[in-house]
């Protein structure tokens, strides 16, 4: 019995790895003013965050598929008699796993397994991609989905962001909080862990932040439990690839520069620099104390579960 893979476009992943593996995508779709993008084939990245930049005070929304969406692929991946496993984006982050699981019930007939991939963007790519692959080499329906779910609590996404503003404009952050790390020059750090977003701290002087990525990369590199890894970013790419390149340099792991794509990009904006893995992780990697500086900007970024500060020179 042939096995199929499906998830949803906050996947992020890149097309010709979609298209090489055969994975099924339900498509979202990305509202900016009153023009709206098919994602991930109705628009370029570029053009919508250049867009944004140019329209600071519009906020791009993102809308779940409908349920005919999910219907329709969960349909034509089985018509043939096909096994399905659909991955889901965080029901921490979206209703969409949940409408999944009602669009099942549709199929009773059908061999359909719904999981909540407890992420997002590229570190949910990856799990579906590991799932994509077991699927090629002939792994059972059982092997993948038990493989799959253990992967979940070791996703995890990492990333600095340039700019606050799509923040601010989202009410994500106030302006107090934009204003002040505009004047200091800091820039916010966010992680996601097992579907939730959590606020890490800030940072000052730019360099010597790209600098302390390249490290934190090899520490990651270093402790992969798949060994595979995207430099993800927005509107970042030479940036991206530096830290690609410098990775590269040893053993077989494979890594991808990585868009940080629009459904996801949408409440970050433009500016943002990161990794995505499956595989362990250690905030003294990156943050060298706890020391509350600058105990004003303790709110900078929502919610900010962890406060580590890093100590710049």
């Amino acid at each position: 019995m042939k096995i199929k893979i499906a998830t949803d476009a906050s996947m992020d992943l890149p097309s010709d790895l979609v298209e090489e593996y055969e994975i099924a995508v339900i498509p979202m779709t990305v509202h900016f003013g009153e023009e709206k993008f098919s994602v991930p084939n109705g628009v370029n990245s570029d053009y919508l965050y250049q867009k944004m930049q140019e329209n600071s005070g519009i906020i791009p929304t993102t809308s779940v598929p409908s349920p005919k969406d999910y219907y329709e692929v969960y349909k034509n991946e089985t018509n043939d008699g096909s096994t399905l496993i659909a991955i889901h984006v965080s029901n921490h982050i979206s209703g969409i796993y949940q409408t999944a699981v009602l669009v099942r019930k549709q199929l009773p007939e059908r061999d359909i397994e719904v999981i909540d991939s407890k992420t997002a963007t590229l570190s949910q790519g990856i799990i579906v991609l590991e799932a994509a692959k077991m699927a090629k080499e002939g792994k059972t329906k059982e092997e993948i989905v038990n493989h799959v779910k253990g992967l979940r609590a070791k996703s995890m996404v990492f990333a600095t962001l340039d700019d606050l503003t799509t923040l601010y404009y989202s009410g994500r952050v106030n302006l107090t909080q934009k204003l002040l790390a505009q004047l200091f020059h800091f820039k916010a750090i966010f992680w996601l862990i097992e579907g939730h977003v959590r606020g890490a701290g800030r940072i000052r002087d730019k360099q010597s932040l790209f600098l302390k990525m390249k490290e934190l990369g090899v520490k990651i590199k270093n402790h992969l439990l798949v060994k595979t890894m995207f430099i993800i970013h927005t509107n970042r790419r030479e940036e991206a690839e530096i830290l690609a390149n410098f990775l590269k340099e040893e053993d077989d792991i494979e890594i991808f520069v990585g868009e940080f794509g629009l459904v996801a990009g949408s409440h970050t904006g433009p500016g943002l620099l990161g990794f995505a893995w499956i595989g362990d992780f250690d905030p003294k990697w990156f943050f060298k104390s706890k020391r509350r500086q600058y105990k004003i900007f303790k709110q900078i970024t929502e919610p900010e579960k962890l406060d580590y500060i890093q100590k710049t020179k």
